[in-house]
Parts: structure tokens; sequence; C-alpha cells
């Protein structure tokens, strides 16, 4: 459930139960604010009227016959157009003096009432059919205390029923005004605090959103991050295994070739220097045939290590190749296609489409060694047959294709037999240190394709034409 709800459900809890106790404060209040005017300003002219009367009563405890009279006339031609429908006379003990008009409540009202008038007291109730269900109008009671002229002391205690319709009319109305300002104001202080706290909700969602999100990408990041950091464990392994792979094949040639040659070479020397193999005495006397020997022999040693000097230019080329720095691309591959006819005697077709003219060296000796080490697959496991290298470029990479229409790959054999050399994992971490991608298919109609795409950045993708 959203805030903006939660507060809705609760406020309106809590306002209606607040304005409600407010209402009923403000209209009992205005209830009883016009209660006591009417009866106040009734008891000022009861005063008036009966002021004469009870004076009398103060001097002699009761009313005349002919006072009567005048009260029920006074009642009858100006009392009861006024509204009043009954008037009592008491005694501040309780004793009644005198009654005119209609007997609105026929019960003891009780001492209680008549005592708070004796005391001074105005008291004024409102009666309606609610509380007396006999009584066809509403009416104001009212008990006035009563003073004879120029005296302070109560003498008597006039009771007043007044019809009070029009005041409950106007209760009624006030009733009506009061509780619409209590509910519009709680509407409005309701409608106020909820554009408040729905903006404040609303703020909250969206920052929940975001950081749901922001967790989501840490996440994503964190998965991202495992997976380039096996990828980078299984790279270094595999440079690892690729740079032994290597080391042991510069090894092995180095043993089986120049070092060869040198140990014969070394043989030879030594031999020639022995002192088993120096000329008999009387072979001396021929000098002629003593430096023929010679010469046989020194010729021997410097074919043998011009020969293992060859070998071991070979294999430095093998593993460094300055001539690459000054060529394009194109030239890269044509130098690596002719040297590949070269040892191998086999014909390679090469097709080539909008290469850069400039590309850094390190991928220029990629290319070459993946199209070195694809020609040699090539011409070892299908002896050649239809070579061809494709290159072109696009605006966002290099791609490189090599393909053959012999048997097709044979992975368990290429494993087997490739122990010593880089093989196809070499090529796949060469392209792969240059952030490019390397399949190996075998296509429906024989033969195997390899295809290498470098992704161009920087200074090279401005090159491409």
């Amino acid at each position: 459930m959203s805030l903006a709800r939660q507060f809705t459900i609760v406020g309106a809890i809590v306002t209606i139960t607040a304005m409600s106790l407010l209402g009923l404060w403000v209209a009992e209040n205005i209830r009883s604010g016009m209660l006591r005017s009417s009866g106040f300003a009734s008891a000022i002219l009861m005063d008036s009227f009966f002021a004469p009367y009870v004076t009398a009563i103060a001097e002699t405890g009761e009313i005349s016959p002919e006072q009567i009279a005048v009260l029920n006339r006074l009642y009858t031609d100006t009392l009861f157009e006024a509204g009043m429908r009954s008037v009592k006379l008491w005694k501040p003990d309780g004793t009644i003096i005198y009654v005119s008009g209609e007997v609105l409540i026929p019960e003891d009202v009780g001492p209680g009432r008549i005592a708070r008038a004796a005391a001074g007291e105005i008291v004024v109730n409102f009666e309606d059919g609610y509380n007396h269900p006999d009584l066809s109008t509403p009416f104001i009671e009212i008990y006035v205390p009563l003073y004879p002229i120029g005296s302070n002391e109560v003498a008597a205690v006039g009771e007043f029923h007044q019809e009070a319709s029009r005041l409950q009319e106007a209760v009624s109305a006030a009733y009506v005004w009061s509780w619409t300002v209590v509910g519009v104001v709680a509407l409005a202080m309701m409608g106020a605090l909820y554009a408040v706290v729905l903006r404040g909700s609303k703020t909250i969602t969206q920052q929940q959103t975001a950081l749901q999100r922001a967790a989501h990408h840490a996440e994503e990041s964190a998965r991202q991050n495992e997976q380039l950091r096996i990828a980078s464990d299984k790279t270094r392994l595999q440079a690892a295994e690729v740079n032994e792979q290597l080391l042991g094949r510069v090894g092995a040639d180095l043993h089986d070739g120049p070092i060869q040659l040198l140990s014969v070479l070394n043989f030879k020397l030594t031999h020639l220097l022995s002192n088993k193999t120096r000329a008999r005495k009387d072979e001396w006397k021929d000098p002629a045939q003593v430096e023929a020997k010679l010469r046989n022999s020194l010729e021997g040693l410097v074919a043998l290590n011009t020969e293992a000097l060859e070998e071991l230019r070979s294999i430095s080329a093998g593993l460094v190749l300055p001539e690459l720095v000054d060529l394009t691309l194109e030239s890269t591959l044509e130098l690596a296609i002719s040297r590949h006819e070269a040892l191998t005697g086999c014909s390679v077709v090469y097709r080539h489409h909008a290469l850069p003219a400039h590309t850094s060296h390190l991928i220029k000796t990629c290319l070459y060694r993946v199209v070195q080490e694809a020609l040699n697959n090539s011409a070892r496991y299908a002896a050649g047959a239809d070579q061809l290298v494709s290159a072109r470029a696009t605006s966002e990479a290099i791609e490189l294709e090599v393909s053959d229409t012999g048997p097709g790959i044979d992975q368990t054999r290429l494993e087997s037999e490739d122990r010593r050399g880089l093989g196809l994992l070499g090529m796949s971490n060469r392209i792969n240190a240059v952030g490019g991608t390397l399949e190996i298919k075998a296509p429906d109609g024989g033969g195997t394709l390899i295809r290498a795409t470098i992704p161009l950045v920087g200074a090279e993708a401005t090159n491409w034409p």
C-alpha cells in the first residue's frame, strides 16, 4: 500500500473524528449562546412587566385577586402575542404564587431550578418533542429572579415558557452552517495535506524505483565483472599454456636445428684439432695434400655454421616480425601468403576490399599469425586444396576469412597433433587480445572456414576509406 493511500485512510479517520468533535463543540456553543441571548432578552422583558407585582409579593407574600386579574389580561393581550405560552410565579422557597396560560410541563420541576433562580441566576432550558413527546412545538423554559423596586433581594422567581419555533429554525440553520464550515475546512485540510503527501509519495516511489534500478544495475555489473574475471583467469591460464607451448616449440626447434648443427660443428673442430687426427709424418712431406684436406674440412665447417645461422634466423623470424612495421594491412597479408606459398608450394587465392591504410602493429601481427596458422593447418590437413584468403573492412571492423575445400576440420586430430604448436588456441587468444572474435566452421559442402572479426577503434576507424 502506498504512502498516500495510508495517509488517506489514517488522515480521514483522524480528521473526521477531530472535526466531528469540533463541530459538536461549535454547534453546542452556538446553541447555548442563542439560548442565553433569547433567555436574557425574555428575562429583561418579564422583569419590566412583573416588577410592580413583585414589590407587593415582597410586602405581603401574595398577590391580590385584582392583581391576578390584571396579570391575566396582561398575559392574554400582550405576553401571549409575544410568544409566551405559560407564566408562573414562585416564592424563593418553591411555593407557587401565580399560574397563567397553558401548563406545558405538568410534572414538578423540582427545587433545583427554582433555587438557582432564587440565588440570582437566570436558568434557560430548551424543550422540544425529543425530550417531551407530548409537546407539539418547541419552547424555551426560563427561570428569572424577580427583584422588588429599589431592592437587591430576590422576592420571587418567574417561570416563563416561550415558543421557540423560530429559535429552533435559527439553531438548525446555525448547525447546518457550522457543520458546512467544518466540513469544508476538513476537506481543504485533507486536500492540502494529501497533495503534499502525494508528492512526497511519488518522490519516494521514484527514489525506490531508482534504487531498485541501481541495485539491478549493480547486480548486473557484478555479474558481468564476475564473468570478466572468469574470462580473464581463463585467458591468463590459456596464455600461460600457449606461452609454455611456444617455449616448447622454440626449444624443440633450437634442439633439432641449430644445436644439432653446432654439435656437429663442435665435433668436427675437436676432431680436426685432436692429436689422434694429426697427419702422419710421411703425409706432411706433401704440403699440397695437407692443404687440400684442411680446405675440405674448413669448407664443411663453414657450411655447417652457415646452416646453423640460417636455422637461427628462421626461428627468430617466427618469433618477431619487424618487417611488418612499414607495411600496410594489405601488404602484411600478402607477405604471409607469399611466404606460405614459398614454403609449401601451395597456391592461395587472395581477395581484399577497402582495407584501412593505417593499422596498428598489434592488429597486423595478429592477422599475419592467424593467416599463417590457418594456411599451415590447411596445408597439413587439407593438402592446400583451394585455399582462399578474403579480407574486407567496414566502418566498424575488419573481417578475415581463410577457407579450403578439404575433408573438413577434425578437432580431435588437431588437438592431438598440434600440442607442440600454437594451433587454434593460439589464434583464439590472439584475436581475443585485440577484442575480436574467432569462428571455426565446417560447411555442409566440405572444407573448413575460419572467420576472424576485429573491431576498429579510434584512429583506425578514422582511417577506414
